[in-house]
């Protein structure tokens, strides 16, 4: 939520859009400082990028979109991409409803930079989001809050001057400065970003046990996700020993499975 809150949005083309081509282009390189080894284009890329959203037409990006498919290709290839099962994919339409989850995000650039604010505030993924972690906090009898999320605090960070959001390269500039005295000064002018969920499941996922100790039997896992996962991709991945590239995605299988077996052993018990 802080993330959706004290986001730019799309500044740096709005810069471009009123002419202040220098600025832009030293913001996108700043921004490219700051998230270092982060994988993202070049900034000459970047800004480019800029100055076609800032210049071409939304008429004339939305008529491209729908004569290249470009929303349904990019769900093709994500879907082809992922451990999810082609037929399953194909049954629930899981392309249609991708391409419907993009169409949330304008594919062009809006003037006022309050509303584009207001509609990344909107999006389902924030909704999505919270409400899984208040699922997650009431199985242990937490109750979760997000202070981002108060709505003075969401309408006073929409009409925040832009500059205020990025500055420099520092995204969320005004919570730094606010931070003064509040946070030392390597944490509040720390550069990157690192996923400690991500860091967590991978160290997590290492130290499992094998098949044989508690009870963590990967033909049961099978026997379950068959009707929705690839299970051979899970192999090609390392599913074998649970470590690899695609760890986070392995995991979420795992959970899966276990979820499904749940519900078929309390849909057993109902019967």
């Amino acid at each position: 939520d802080g993330d959706t809150v004290l986001s730019e949005g799309r500044y740096l083309a709005r810069l471009v859009r009123r002419g202040q081509w220098r600025r832009a282009y030293a913001e996108t390189r700043a921004r490219a400082e700051f998230w270092q080894a982060a994988v993202q284009p070049s900034p000459l890329r970047n800004f480019v990028g800029h100055v076609r959203l800032a210049f071409v037409p939304s008429w004339l990006r939305r008529f491209r979109q729908r004569l290249t498919g470009a929303h349904q290709k990019r769900a093709r290839r994500n879907i082809r991409d992922s451990f999810i099962l082609p037929e399953f994919a194909a049954r629930i339409d899981l392309a249609g409803r991708l391409a419907a989850l993009e169409r949330h995000r304008p594919g062009f650039l809006l003037a006022d930079a309050c509303r584009e604010h207001v509609l990344a505030i909107d999006h389902p993924y924030l909704t999505v989001g919270v409400e899984r972690y208040g699922r997650v906090a009431a199985a242990v009898g937490v109750e979760p809050r997000h202070p981002f999320l108060d709505p003075r605090m969401m309408a006073f960070c929409a009409a925040l001057p832009e500059e205020q959001k990025l500055r420099q390269g520092w995204p969320k500039f005004i919570l730094r400065q606010a931070m003064a005295s509040r946070l030392p000064e390597a944490v509040r002018w720390r550069r990157g970003k690192e996923h400690l969920g991500s860091a967590f499941t991978m160290a997590y996922m290492g130290g499992l046990p094998s098949a044989e100790q508690d009870g963590f039997d990967k033909t049961a896992i099978f026997r379950t996700i068959t009707e929705y996962v690839n299970v051979a991709s899970l192999y090609y991945a390392g599913f074998e020993t649970l470590q690899g590239a695609c760890c986070d995605d392995i995991y979420d299988v795992v959970h899966l499975a276990v979820w499904l077996s749940r519900r078929e052993s309390r849909q057993g018990i109902g019967k």
